[in-house]
């Protein structure tokens, strides 16, 4: 085996690199996502040291995993945003025992308020069944909000109101951008084996990993990462190009003589 990668050439090594890397990257490219910027939220009793989540971007597509386990706890989002850009907020929880069983009275309750003193409340009175392929979850939508931003600034609580533990996922924003982070703030970064674990409560098997969303996770908390894997998929690709020329133009040569 020694002596046969020995014998292969470098520009067939590189042109095996090239096809190699080329097939992983359609892997990820080819994977649809519905959660592009997933991360981990805190719940506070109180806020200290202006601790948050700041979105710079409220249009783009952030799913915010967090677990209420006292009431009165809270999030706090606050997002910048164009005016007339639309606004899409939404509240989830998982389709199972115990949170698909909670009465409304002892849901979430969602406060929007903007810069301009604008102040709402929505309650959780919607039961919207959704399946999410990302994570492969099954949740319930029980508060929506959507409005064309009057501000350019909006404060985003969500209060619990029961005692309980209650898993929650707050939907901020509807454009699918990948690989590069609009968040700051008191927030965590998201693997596979934590996002199965909040929804499961129990520890992922290897046997049940899903790699490409894993992939897909590293490269989304780690976005140096994935434009140095860019440059060198773009560079493979373009010796792959010059190699698969190369070979043409032998084959042809050989052709005429």
């Amino acid at each position: 085996m020694k002596d046969l990668i020995l014998k292969i050439s470098l520009k067939n090594k590189l042109f095996i690199i090239f096809i190699f890397v080329f097939f992983v990257f359609f892997i990820i490219i080819n994977e649809k996502i519905y959660a592009h910027q997933p991360y981990f939220i805190k719940s506070y009793s109180k806020i200290e040291n202006g601790l948050g989540i700041k979105i710079s971007d409220a249009s783009i597509s952030h799913a915010l995993y967090g677990e209420f386990d006292k009431k009165n706890q809270f999030t706090i989002i606050d997002v910048d945003i164009s005016n007339s850009e639309d606004l899409l907020v939404q509240v989830l929880i998982p389709n199972k025992y115990p949170e698909n069983e909670i009465n409304i009275d002892e849901l979430p309750l969602l406060q929007i308020s903007s810069n301009k003193n604008d102040y709402i409340e929505i309650r959780p009175d919607i039961r919207i069944e959704f399946y999410e392929p990302f994570t492969k979850m099954n949740l319930l939508r029980i508060a929506s909000y959507n409005v064309s931003a009057k501000s350019n600034k909006y404060s985003i609580q969500l209060l619990s109101r029961s005692s309980s533990p209650l898993r929650f996922v707050q939907s901020v924003g509807y454009k699918e951008v990948f690989f590069k982070r609009y968040i700051d703030g008191d927030f965590e970064d998201i693997t596979v084996e934590r996002l199965n674990k909040w929804y499961s409560r129990e520890t992922i098997n290897k046997s049940d990993s899903n790699f490409k969303l894993d992939l897909l996770l590293i490269l989304n908390n780690n976005p140096t990462v994935f434009l140095i894997i860019l440059t060198l998929v773009i560079i493979c690709v373009f010796v792959g190009i010059l190699i698969i020329k190369r070979k043409f133009y032998n084959i042809r040569k050989k052709g005429f003589d």
